[in-house]
């Protein structure tokens, strides 16, 4: 096998672990074992929500595209 090859190998088994770990800490309740963090997302008001919404689609708030 190429070397490239043995390296994806070797990070999607680090992956899945690191995952599986994850998974048994926040089923558990014991977050703290799963080493997850979170991240804040900002809620659209009312008013961007009416904005959004054009007749000819819906605008995205990830990347203003329709």
């Amino acid at each position: 096998m190429r070397e490239g090859a043995i390296d994806a190998i070797i990070q999607t088994a680090n992956l899945i672990q690191s995952v599986h770990s994850a998974v048994v800490g926040m089923a558990s309740g014991n977050a703290s074992d799963a080493n997850v963090s979170f991240v804040a997302v900002e809620k659209p008001g009312a008013a961007q929500i009416r904005k959004s919404v054009r007749h000819d689609g819906i605008v995205s708030f990830i990347d203003g595209k329709t």
